[in-house]
């Protein structure tokens, strides 16, 4: 049979795709001449009805899958779903909180989940994310994927089931070069290097594009090949320019996934840094990779949705103990984070896929951020109708503080997609200038914030 997320042919025995990791049950090979046709009803393949919603699997503290290469545990794992607006549409958001127990490294993880109709048993939602960090045996990985389901007519979201999988792409930590940031132009070689995996670099460039009193940006340009006999599920690399006693500035990741055997690619990402951390002498540009054949995949618990007015109010994962009990979580004792630390690692993580010389944050996460920040909800309306009263100077202070509480996301984004790194979860102070945006509109959710290092 094939996959039907990468296309690449497998055993019909398979389960999970070896290419991609992608899950395979329910997908059969071609139908044969035995097979009945379309016009005749075939029995489905799922016979048992969902448990009810109030009964979601419970945590356990071992592993849930273990493999040669590790195994996962599960901190938290929850599922939130507002009801449907006047659209239809119902947004669902799944969170996992996992720890890492492997014996080779990795620079990738991921959380794909689907929500289910408990009536046809046919999908109606699906998410996914990418989470690149440095993942080594006892880290934290911390993932996070929300998208809008129609549900038919007089179905409830939390009737639906989720069921997710979380994949890790382990292997080792090869180096690919180093070299010193230029003051101008554009260096680079072509090594055709061997890095491990099966894996290797071909060439590799690094141009200053562009500079100011303020900071610099470089283009790092790698040319990667799979040279191996077996597909690469990934090839993940991870740029670091450092100092030269390794105080780090900056930190960006490169991903290329499913490389076919002889398949070339070419990865591009963004190094934005500082002029004061650029003056210095001996700054270095320094690039590991990590090639993984197979990922490992963790099947969670299915849940079912936990059914909030809003994902800024009543979210599982603020509640703690309490949502752990209810419908929509699974979690263990030693929780994994506040809701301000998932919102900036996504911002940052959509930023690093797309680099460039701005940050657009829309009015959900400011939204969220605000009610993290204030201990209270705050509506699109209130926001808006603050923003306009800073611009015309007749703000009180209500509206100034959410004002300042939606402006410190803005500096703390910033600070982690445009300043250096200069220690664990420390990041140099950017000035920035805010441009917002349909705060005059006729809906308020539309609101959104342009944030430039000024």
């Amino acid at each position: 049979m094939f996959c039907y997320n990468c296309g690449s042919q497998q055993e019909d025995s398979a389960k999970f795709c070896g290419a991609c990791g992608a899950k395979l049950v329910g997908v059969a090979p071609a139908p044969t001449t035995d097979a009945p046709s379309p016009a005749q009803p075939t029995k489905s393949p799922r016979t048992k009805e969902p448990p009810p919603a109030s009964a979601p699997s419970q945590p356990t503290a071992a592993p849930l899958q273990a493999s040669p290469a590790g195994a996962l545990s599960v901190e938290s794992w929850t599922v939130s779903a507002q009801p449907p607006d006047s659209d239809g549409d119902s947004r669902f958001e799944a969170k996992a909180v996992v720890i890492y127990e492997g014996d080779e490294p990795a620079h990738l993880a991921r959380l794909r989940w689907v929500a289910f109709d408990p009536n046809a048993q046919i999908p109606t939602a699906h998410g996914e994310t990418d989470v690149t960090q440095d993942i080594d045996d006892g880290d934290d990985i911390e993932l996070e994927a929300s998208s809008y389901a129609k549900l038919p007519a007089g179905t409830p979201a939390d009737a639906c089931r989720v069921e997710a999988q979380v994949l890790v792409f382990p292997g080792t930590r090869e180096p690919l070069l180093k070299a010193p940031l230029p003051d101008a132009g554009v260096i680079g070689e072509r090594p055709e290097r061997v890095i491990g995996g099966g894996a290797s670099l071909v060439a590799w460039s690094l141009a200053c594009t562009e500079s100011s009193d303020e900071s610099a940006s470089y283009a790092l340009r790698l040319v990667v090949r799979n040279d191996g006999q077996k597909a690469l599920a990934a090839l993940t690399a991870r740029a670091r320019v450092h100092s030269r006693k390794d105080e780090l500035w900056v930190t960006e990741f490169l991903q290329a996934q499913t490389l076919a055997p002889g398949e070339q690619r070419t990865l591009d990402t963004t190094l934005w840094v500082s002029a004061r951390a650029r003056a210095r002498k001996g700054a270095t540009v320094e690039v590991v990779a990590i090639a993984s054949t197979s990922p490992i995949v963790f099947t969670l618990p299915a849940v079912a949705p936990a059914v909030v007015a809003s994902m800024e109010e009543g979210d599982p994962a603020e509640e703690g103990e309490e949502a752990s009990s209810g419908a929509g979580s699974l979690a263990v004792d030693g929780g994994g984070g506040g809701r301000g630390d998932h919102l900036l690692t996504r911002i940052v993580a959509e930023f690093r896929r797309d680099p460039g010389n701005k940050l657009l944050i829309g009015a959900d996460d400011l939204l969220a951020w605000c009610a993290s920040e204030m201990g209270r909800s705050v509506s699109a309306a209130e926001l808006c109708a603050a923003v306009e009263s800073i611009q015309r100077g007749d703000a009180d202070d209500s509206q100034e503080q959410i004002v300042d509480a939606a402006t410190s996301l803005c500096h703390q984004a910033a600070d982690r997609c445009f300043g250096g790194q200069t220690g664990p979860e420390e990041w140099e102070e950017v000035d920035i200038s805010t441009d917002w945006c349909n705060h005059d509109g006729g809906n308020p959710q539309e609101l959104y914030v342009v944030v430039r290092p000024s």
